[in-house]
């Protein structure tokens, strides 16, 4: 049995913020590899997904910023946000009008994400898997930590996959 290390590199900003450093702008991001989107409350970071990027981390964050940016991706309340909850403020199906009253949350939350990566060079369904693996062990968590958490992506690798909180920090 092989031992996979992770070291994560982070936290990485989508846009310059002059505090952390810019994701794109790291060599290691033109990897494939594992990455948490977190944010920032009361001094810890609160990881809200878990993703697998096949062949450049950087490249997957472009792909994401844009998605983002064409109202492809929900986006949370940011005042909400810095008083400990998430809730959507806007989703895909709520229409052109709904993203446009709500664009300053989207630019808050691209602002504010923190990205942390690690490069892992295996085989996509490992690398998935292992990113599977996190996120499930984040549910079992529970508490806030699974508060924070969005299960989207989750739901849609295991229907898809072959295989079959008072946490302080997480």
């Amino acid at each position: 049995m092989q031992l996979l290390k992770l070291r994560l590199r982070g936290p990485m900003s989508l846009l310059d913020d002059g505090e952390r450093g810019n994701l794109f702008a790291h060599p290691d991001a033109s990897r494939p590899g594992i990455y948490l989107w977190t944010f920032l409350h009361n001094h810890c970071d609160r990881i809200n997904k878990v993703g697998s990027a096949e062949t450049s981390v950087a490249l997957a964050h472009a792909d994401h910023v844009a998605a983002f940016l064409r109202g492809e991706y929900g986006f949370h309340s940011a005042a909400e946000r810095e008083e400990g909850t998430l809730r959507y403020v806007y989703q895909p199906q709520d229409g052109v009008e709904a993203y446009r009253a709500e664009v300053s949350n989207l630019f808050a939350e691209l602002h504010q994400l923190r990205v942390f990566f690690a490069p892992v060079s295996v085989d996509g369904t490992l690398r998935s898997r292992i990113a599977v693996a996190l996120e499930n062990h984040i549910v079992t968590l529970g508490g806030k930590a699974r508060d924070w958490l969005d299960t989207t992506r989750l739901v849609c690798l295991l229907y898809t996959s072959d295989a079959a909180d008072d946490t302080p920090c997480v």
